[in-house]
Formats: C-alpha cells, sequence, structure tokens
C-alpha cells in the first residue's frame, strides 16, 4: 500500500517537475495565446489525472485511492477555469471509460471530481 502511494507522489511531482521546465522554455511564446496556455495545461494535467488513476492502489479490495483530484486542483490553480475543466472532463471520461460505462462507480467518480472542481474554483478565484 505505501509504494502504490509513494508512486502516486513520485508521479504527480514528476509531472509538476517536468511542466514546470516546459512552461519557463516555452511561457514566453504562450503569454500571448493565454487560452492555448489554460487549453495545454489542462491537457497535460489531464493526462496526468489518469496515469495517477492507473497507479492508484485499492484499500480493500473494494475501492481505490488515488490523487486525481489534486491534478484538478493544480490545474485550476496553475490555468484558470478553463484548464480545471477540460482537466476534469479528461479524468471522468477517461474513468466511465475504464468502468465501461455509466455505472454506480463512475457516476460518483464523476460527481466527485466535478465537486473538486468546484471547490476549487470558489476557493481559489481568491488567487487572481
Amino acid at each position: 500500500m505505501l509504494k502504490e502511494l509513494i508512486n502516486n507522489f513520485a508521479l504527480l511531482t514528476s509531472f509538476l517537475f517536468f511542466g514546470n521546465l516546459l512552461s519557463r522554455k516555452y511561457g514566453r511564446h504562450l503569454e500571448k495565446h493565454k487560452y492555448m496556455h489554460q487549453v495545454m495545461n489542462g491537457l497535460m494535467l489531464g493526462l496526468s489525472g489518469i496515469l495517477l488513476m492507473m497507479t492508484g492502489l485499492w484499500s480493500n479490495g473494494h475501492f481505490v485511492v488515488d490523487l486525481r483530484q489534486l491534478a484538478i486542483i493544480i490545474s485550476v490553480y496553475m490555468g484558470g477555469t478553463v484548464s480545471g475543466l477540460l482537466t476534469t472532463l479528461i479524468i471522468s471520461l477517461y474513468h466511465i471509460y475504464i468502468t465501461g460505462g455509466w455505472t454506480d462507480v463512475s457516476l460518483t467518480a464523476t460527481v466527485i471530481c466535478f465537486m473538486t472542481l468546484g471547490i476549487s474554483l470558489i476557493f481559489l478565484r481568491e488567487k487572481n
């Protein structure tokens, strides 16, 4: 259990590190295109959320513990509403895909992802 949690943290940290490197390298070019920066941020953190779900740990065989909500929170913090919504949609659609359609589990996960997005937008709006 501890190994999977460490893997999740390492994956999230490496995504943030390399994303910061790319942002610093290409940030000057993306400053002119704010919308494109938000979309790229949402896509990359959506991919991060998918990888975090893949490396999640199963607790008692009934539910998965992973850090996909952190990808949504970071996306809202770094890119705003568009980025957070795109990340949430990617994560939710992937979860629906891996559970085989609209099940109770996928519906619950989708609602939780959108609740995370809403709460993040409310509390992180003060940043701007």
